[in-house]
């Protein structure tokens, strides 16, 4: 498990309750509220058992009497790593949730999440913060791809940093949170694929 501290001055942060404009339905209680950055700042988690982290940060867009949610311009950094950079309506108009999630290696017993403003008049935030530690056999070491048609290994996959795009459960419903040993989102595979002549669906109970 992972402990959290978080390092800044009062002066430069903010806590807010979102105000909408139009009636919508009640967001989750992790987004109704979120911290504003005005200057860099950190959160810092201690790591207790060295691996794979899997990191997943909340944005919900807002409008409160304080801050315009589409003037916010910063970037991310996960133990050195730029994972995210947020620029003028860096959300694409996206009204719900937005999630990010990445799998970083941790091998020196902390994790660091810094939010940098890109300028004095904008700010940065973040609605919910997840680190949790990941199963030791989740990020292969070693993997083999093709290159010019010849079939090679790369190794050291484990201790790179890796962005999760798509999470798609192939033939099947979406699953939720609730429904995921690891409270990962699965979406179906209708928006990617092609067409579904010459192909169906084939659902079994588990191992025979």
């Amino acid at each position: 498990m992972a402990a959290a501290s978080f390092r800044t001055r009062p002066l430069h942060l903010a806590q807010f309750h979102s105000e909408t404009k139009t009636p919508i339905p009640i967001p989750p209680q992790i987004y109704r509220t979120a911290r504003v950055f005005r200057r860099p700042s950190k959160y810092e988690f201690q790591i207790n058992d060295p691996g794979t982290q899997m990191v997943r940060l909340h944005f919900q867009s807002f409008n409160s009497c304080n801050f315009d949610w589409n003037s916010a311009q910063f970037h991310v950094l996960v133990n050195g790593f730029v994972v995210l950079k947020v620029s003028d309506f860096g959300f694409g108009g996206v009204l719900g949730p937005m999630i990010k999630e990445y799998l970083i290696w941790v091998g020196t017993g902390k994790l660091v999440i810094q939010f940098v403003p890109d300028k004095k008049s904008s700010f940065a935030f973040v609605n919910a913060i997840e680190v949790v530690s990941a199963p030791k056999d989740l990020v292969a070491d070693t993997a083999m791809y093709v290159s010019d048609g010849k079939v090679m290994g790369f190794d050291g996959l484990a201790k790179q940093a890796l962005q999760v795009v798509h999470r798609v459960n192939v033939g099947g419903h979406k699953v939720t949170p609730f429904n995921d040993s690891l409270w990962r989102t699965w979406i179906t595979d209708e928006e990617f694929f092609d067409s579904g002549v010459g192909s169906e669906r084939v659902y079994f109970g588990g191992e025979d």
